[in-house]
């Protein structure tokens, strides 16, 4: 589980380096301030995406696998959203939707894991640090997403840092012979 809560921890704080920036982003690719409205708009069908992609691979491979796997096209699919954005603004919308539901299926997939892997009466003490730890993240995370916008010449420097931090969370996560070898969730009894 420690690589795991790592990871989620680590995610927390390079989505927030990019998510400070998302408004600045969206009005230097989009125009204006409208850029950001559609975003939101759009990631709020990402996270349904990501509903349907949990649900759909959840019970059909170890979730080890699955998140490792996750994480790295999630960040490929960042990067890839970055690229695309200045000449294909349709495609990169898509690409967003991809990377949006991404994200929340390894978030709901997490949170799945959390409640079955620690014993029973560690599910509350675990799911309190791994959530402070990611609000503490998250705000650390923001204070450096300001910085970096600011001192960056170019605002898509920050998304493209981040897809290439889930793309070594991936690889580190695939470092772990524990991480590797989970079973399907469903296969996953409390304590184990």
């Amino acid at each position: 589980m420690l690589p795991i809560a790592i990871a989620m921890v680590t995610m927390s704080f390079f989505a927030n380096v990019a998510y400070v920036n998302l408004p600045m982003f969206a009005q230097y690719h989009l125009g204006d301030v409208t850029g950001y409205i559609i975003l939101t708009a759009f990631a709020l069908l990402g996270g349904l995406v990501g509903s349907f992609i949990a649900r759909a691979i959840g019970d059909k491979l170890g979730i080890g696998k699955i998140l490792i796997a996750t994480f790295i096209i999630t960040g490929v699919a960042r990067i890839a959203f970055v690229h695309v954005i200045p000449n294909n603004t349709s495609a990169a919308i898509w690409i967003y939707i991809l990377y949006i539901g991404l994200a929340s299926a390894i978030g709901l997939l997490y949170n799945a894991l959390r409640q079955k892997l620690p014993p029973k009466d560690m599910v509350g003490r675990v799911a309190a640090a791994t959530k402070s730890l990611s609000a503490a993240a998250a705000f650390i995370g923001a204070l450096a997403g300001g910085t970096l916008g600011y001192l960056l010449p170019r605002i898509d420097t920050v998304f493209i840092i981040q897809g290439m931090s889930y793309i070594a969370i991936g690889l580190l996560l695939f470092l772990s012979k524990k991480t590797r070898g989970l079973p399907m969730i469903k296969n996953i009894g409390a304590g184990q």
